[in-house]
C-alpha cells in the first residue's frame, strides 16, 4: 500500500513507527494528509525531539524526523512515550485533525 495516497482502513489511531524517517519531507506532508483523510482520531509516530534540524533526503534513505522544528512545525505532542534514551527516539501521540500539514514549500 502507499501511504501517501491510497485511502486507508478507517480506525481510531494510526501506528506510523520508523517509516517517516525514509520518506522525503515532500512525501511525509503527502502522507499526514492522507491519514487525515482516513478519519482516524489519533497520530502516534516515531519522533527525534533531540534534533534540532530536520535534513533533507531522497526517498529510501535514513534521518531521523524531529516533529517540532522545520518543515514540519507540529505542536507539542499530546503524549510521549520514550522508547531510547540514548539516542532520543520516542513515540509521540497527536490528534491528527488539528495538525497543520500544508506543505511549506513549493515540490
Amino acid at each position: 500500500m502507499d501511504i501517501t495516497r491510497e485511502r486507508l482502513l478507517r480506525g481510531e489511531a494510526i501506528l506510523c513507527r520508523n517509516c517517516f524517517i525514509h520518506l522525503a519531507s515532500g512525501q511525509i506532508f503527502d502522507t499526514l494528509k492522507n491519514f487525515q483523510k482516513s478519519g482516524a482520531r489519533y497520530l502516534l509516530a516515531t519522533n527525534h525531539p533531540g534534533i534540532e534540524t530536520n535534513q533533507e533526503i531522497e526517498v529510501g534513505e535514513w534521518r531521523s524526523v524531529n516533529w517540532n522544528p522545520p518543515p514540519f512545525n507540529l505542536p507539542q505532542p499530546l503524549l510521549s512515550v520514550v522508547e531510547n534514551s540514548l539516542s532520543s527516539k520516542s513515540i509521540d501521540v497527536w490528534e491528527i485533525q488539528k495538525l497543520n500539514v500544508s506543505l511549506p514549500y513549493a515540490r
